[in-house]
């Protein structure tokens, strides 16, 4: 069974978000992982229900930088992205996960170009396949930002759990 282990708010960049602006997400993207991890892309607006888009990594190692590039071809719209991706425009895919292209390695650095004028939001799950991806968002000269689970609980004067990642000690 496939679960959520990871996910991206994307929308306009806030132009002043550190002065209390937060961002506003138009876009979630969700890594769904099982027996082959899956890229689904959810609009935030109501209108827009049902138009949810699917796309499959081209492998485990490239799970992260292939989410920029559908991020940046179909929410940000980058002519270059797509160009790259020997697209026009929009990738809607209705009939089920498309597989992303080779090419899609080569559309890398125009998505990472293509946010530049976008918020962007990674939220990681402790045991997540893109945990070792994360260097790619150094590439994107725009506002990123990235949260993972780890924690420090304490409770009844005593510390319950120890520093470390969500999921790895025990109550």
């Amino acid at each position: 069974m496939a679960e959520v282990t990871a996910y991206i708010h994307i929308g306009p960049a806030s132009r002043g978000r550190f002065a209390g602006r937060a961002p506003v997400p138009t876009h979630v993207l969700y890594l769904l992982e099982g027996s082959r991890p899956v890229l689904q892309l959810v609009p935030t607006d109501p209108a827009e229900v049902g138009q949810t888009v699917s796309w499959i990594p081209r492998g485990p190692d490239t799970i992260l930088s292939d989410a920029l590039v559908m991020l940046a071809a179909i929410v940000v719209g980058d002519l270059e992205t797509n160009q790259a991706l020997g697209r026009v425009n929009t990738l809607r895919i209705d009939d089920g996960p498309y597989e992303l292209p080779e090419a899609a390695g080569l559309a890398v650095s125009a998505a990472c170009a293509g946010l530049a004028a976008a918020s962007v939001v990674v939220a990681v799950c402790a045991g997540s396949s893109i945990t070792r991806q994360l260097q790619v968002l150094v590439d994107i000269d725009g506002e990123v930002e990235v949260l993972t689970t780890s924690y420090l609980a304490y409770g009844s004067g005593e510390q319950r759990f120890a520093n470390g990642d969500l999921g790895a000690g025990d109550a």
